[in-house]
């Protein structure tokens, strides 16, 4: 009944192998490139660990049509934000997502639930439930011991 709430004492490590079961981020590069990139466009972390929970279940290697990596950032609309062709890089794709949430942030004068909606193109084919996802996701974030 109660196995997608997080537990007070649920560590990253554990929220990452409770939703990827084979071919999931390290904890260490998910904190690594969620800190450094949350630092340098001065978001939340956990924002973008919740993100990357949603788009791709911790999974670097996932893709949907045009869309790759934990962030499952389009490539072909975001490829000049990319600094690398190793655009599934765990590095490299959080800090490019981080770089579109961002920009949908502050189009949104800091609206956390607009730029939710923004990252996922609601509108454009994104999903209607996606806002209320991410906030949730991010609150179970906001509990894990780190």
């Amino acid at each position: 009944l109660f196995s997608g709430v997080t537990s007070a004492n649920e560590t990253l490590s554990d929220y990452i192998n409770k939703h990827c079961k084979t071919r999931c981020v390290s904890e260490m590069q998910l904190l690594t490139a969620t800190v450094k990139t949350a630092e340098a466009l001065d978001i939340d972390f956990r924002i973008l660990i919740a993100i990357a929970k949603l788009e791709s279940g911790f999974k670097p290697m996932a893709r949907n049509a045009q869309s790759f990596g934990l962030m499952q950032v389009n490539y072909p609309v975001h490829k000049r934000k990319f600094t690398s062709k190793n655009i599934v890089d765990p590095f490299q794709n959080v800090r490019v997502g981080g770089i579109i949430f961002k920009e949908c942030l502050n189009r949104s004068r800091g609206n956390i639930r607009i730029a939710f909606r923004c990252y996922n193109g609601f509108g454009k084919g994104g999903d209607p439930q996606y806002v209320i996802k991410a906030l949730k996701t991010f609150q179970e974030v906001k509990h894990l011991t780190i």
